[in-house]
């Protein structure tokens, strides 16, 4: 009965206790912007001077931005 109780205490720390070391997978964010009738050089990030648009200058400079894309049909 005593190699029992070890044997199921020993089960149970190993099973429990590898949750503590387990690293949790992180997953990226992804942001996906549609607008309708928008140039490629309507936004300041792509080099447009006369508007002003900090928020999505700050997510270009740290996310990515696509700069070769075609759409075959409005969207």
């Amino acid at each position: 009965m005593r190699s029992f109780l070890s044997l199921a205490i020993l089960f149970c720390l190993t099973c429990c206790g590898n949750t503590a070391f387990a690293a949790e997978a992180t997953r990226p964010n992804l942001v996906v912007v549609f607008i309708d009738d928008m140039g490629w050089a309507d936004l300041s990030c792509f080099g447009n001077t006369a508007a002003s648009t900090p928020h999505i200058d700050r997510l270009a400079a740290e996310g990515l931005r696509f700069t070769q894309f075609y759409v075959n049909s409005p969207i």
